[in-house]
């Protein structure tokens, strides 16, 4: 007890002398790591907390308080320190005769896990003379793994489980006020013909509370990508009777309303595909009635691309028309025109891959990547990368498939699909065992996310660098393992 009560006191000194120097991001350290110890006693806390800090805080204090960007270092130490506390955990109740296993395809979800984290091993390894660079790739790719093993780890109820699915509802919600903020206030500031110079699009920064720099990129694609989830969770609730269609149509209106206001183009198409994945059945068993729905979507969504096509900017920046602002979106997505000050853009970052490693017989390297981090341009501490050095200005970091078959390469890239696949295969495994039940909203919407997750990595690098867009998929992802555990209960 008297050690405890002295290094309360030797703690709280410390705190004050850090608080009267004006070290607030220290003092967020230490107060982190004094919370990291106490949490780490409560797992199931823990994960709120991470969950929390991966969607909220990290962002949030990257675009309002910069000073304090890196509190998502706190996130990141937290969520790997559950890793072996899970493995601890599941030790324990490996003996256990009654404990209720996972799901063979769950637990083939996690054999995927690992092979991501072998071969990503593998190719820091194969690459030493980039060990520094690589090992910050590694805590920026499993700097969130923490809630997949403690998913995995912990029994989870169905009805607590859920929780965490409806818990992306509110955030849904939460992302209002501070859209509209960002809006009103921050584009503005980034309308200017200096920052169009920089190819700073302004409305990049209406991102919610996934963040952004003010005078660089925000992080809208993960908002769109949240506002899909929302809105088809929300109609997979309608579906079973437990939203009326009133209800259901009132939260889509305010989980789409964000996207109105940036330029993340990337919702037009993951809606449509979630929909259409959630009334599939309905679609085969009344083509016509579905035709005639989706072109009342498909006419919204086009609006949706008008009111874009008119969102503030730079002049320089602004389309005269709505062909030119889709002539210009085509180009630098799949035509020949570089994304931003990029030479190549989503599209030919792939032949450009391809010319480099197999057209040059470096086979080696197109199997097994140059290392994690060659791609990282931003990171101040992976400065000797390829994207900074060779392949400076290429863009060779444009979307995650690129960044995986640059770092990890083509056995890395074919497991982190594997990954995303099987657990597509348990979503789909789990729905039809919670058919007509109150879960199978939740369920169905983790499993059809998954596919929206995959898209993603054809549209940005987030997978590989990115919290808040790491937090999403390992929540979906965790969730359904957590319900492999669970059986349907026989009234």
């Amino acid at each position: 007890m008297i050690a405890f009560v002295l290094a309360g006191i030797l703690l709280a000194f410390l705190a004050g002398i850090l608080a009267a120097f004006g070290q607030l991001l220290f003092l967020a350290l230490l107060l982190g790591a004094i919370g990291g110890v106490v949490l780490i006693a409560k797992p199931r806390l823990a994960v709120w907390v991470v969950l929390i800090g991966g969607f909220v805080v990290t962002g949030l204090a990257e675009l309002y308080l910069p000073q304090l960007q890196q509190v998502r270092w706190g996130v990141a130490l937290l969520s790997i320190a559950l890793i072996p506390l899970a493995i601890i955990i599941a030790g324990f109740k490996a003996d256990i005769a009654d404990e209720k296993k996972l799901d063979s395809s769950a637990s083939s979800v996690l054999f995927w896990a690992i092979g991501i984290v072998f071969c990503a091993l593998l190719a820091t390894i194969a690459n030493s003379s980039a060990m520094s660079t690589g090992l910050v790739g590694l805590k920026n790719y499993f700097q969130m793994f923490g809630l997949l093993a403690t998913f995995a780890a912990l029994r989870y109820t169905p009805k607590e489980a859920d929780r965490f699915m409806r818990f992306l509802l509110l955030l849904g919600l939460v992302q209002l006020p501070f859209v509209l903020h960002q809006f009103l206030v921050l584009v503005p500031l980034r309308s200017t013909e200096e920052a169009s110079a920089d190819f700073i699009v302004a409305v990049d920064i209406v991102a919610g509370t996934f963040g952004g720099s003010l005078m660089g990129g925000g992080r809208s694609s993960t908002l769109a990508l949240l506002a899909s989830i929302t809105i088809t969770l929300v109609f997979a609730q309608w579906r079973t009777g437990q939203k009326s269609l009133l209800k259901a149509s009132l939260f889509s209106f305010i989980f789409m309303l964000p996207m109105a206001l940036n330029e993340a183009k990337l919702f037009i198409v993951m809606l449509p595909i979630a929909l259409c994945l959630l009334f599939k059945d309905s679609i085969l068993q009344n083509p016509f009635k579905s035709v005639m729905t989706g072109f009342v979507v498909v006419g919204f969504l086009a609006s949706l691309l008008v009111v874009t096509s008119m969102l503030p900017g730079a002049k320089s920046q602004q389309s005269l028309t709505l062909d030119s602002f889709i002539e210009s979106s085509l180009a630098y997505n799949i035509g020949n025109v570089g994304y931003g000050s990029d030479i190549l853009n989503r599209t030919t970052v792939y032949p450009f891959w391809w010319t480099e490693n197999i057209s040059h017989g470096d086979y080696v390297k197109a199997l097994f990547g140059h290392g994690l981090g060659a791609t990282n341009s931003a990171s101040a501490a992976a400065t000797h990368t390829l994207a900074n050095t060779r392949y400076n200005g290429y863009g060779i970091d444009l979307t995650a498939i690129s960044c995986l078959l640059w770092e990890i390469g083509i056995l890395g890239t074919v497991t982190v699909l594997a990954f995303f696949l099987q657990a597509y295969l348990l979503g789909g495994k789990l729905a039809n065992r919670w058919v007509n039940t109150q879960h199978w909203p939740f369920i169905k919407t983790a499993q059809i996310s998954i596919t929206l997750v995959a898209i993603s990595l054809l549209h940005n690098n987030y997978f590989v660098v990115d919290i808040s867009f790491q937090t999403i998929y390992l929540l979906l992802v965790g969730y359904l393992v957590a319900m492999s555990r669970n059986t349907l209960e026989k009234p």
